[in-house]
């Protein structure tokens, strides 16, 4: 008799041998199955910086609120407070200020334009990622479900796929909640 996972197959060996193989494919499904979610999200993950880098040297706004960020931006590159009185050539932004002012340190170098600013937005996005992926990992003990989590984080609320890259607050700010 043979015993395989604690059941009775059979006498003859060959019976045995095939059922076995048989419950060695199933087990090999979850594997399998892993293996599919990490291409997938590794594909997800590159397909976003790809993305991200594309938009980042795109010349005009996405959002109408970078236009204003870029008036933000000008406006503390040239040494004027980011928030005061409004006046007819300059309304602040409702905003918190660390956004702009991280933004302005990468923009002493690329000038005042949409490209610092969605620069700092993917930076702190690609930066959540890590942290999801880091967080994940460390209560699983599974990089898979870290890559995987990281890859639903880029992707999956309508936040990710409108603001993650481009001129807004809401990737730093929701790098730093994290």
């Amino acid at each position: 008799l043979a015993v395989l996972g604690g059941k009775i197959l059979s006498q003859g060996r060959g019976v045995a041998l095939a059922t076995w193989q048989r419950s060695a494919s199933v087990m090999n499904v979850p594997r399998s199955l892993t293996w599919l979610l990490i291409v997938a999200a590794s594909l997800y993950l590159v397909g976003f910086v790809v993305a991200g880098s594309l938009r980042l040297t795109y010349a005009y706004p996405f959002d109408r609120t970078e236009e204003a960020s870029v008036d933000v931006l000008r406006h503390i590159l040239h040494g004027e407070p980011a928030y005061g009185p409004p006046t007819l050539s300059y309304v602040p932004v409702v905003y918190p200020p660390l956004y702009f002012y991280v933004a302005a340190i990468a923009a002493s170098f690329t000038g005042a334009s949409l490209l610092p600013l969605r620069l700092v937005s993917l930076l702190a996005s690609l930066m959540g990622g890590a942290l999801v992926f880091g967080l994940v990992r460390r209560e699983t003990n599974n990089r898979a479900l870290g890559l995987v989590s990281a890859a639903l984080f880029a992707g999956s609320t309508h936040v990710s796929l409108t603001s993650l890259d481009l001129a807004r607050v809401d990737s730093l700010g929701t790098t730093f909640m994290l």
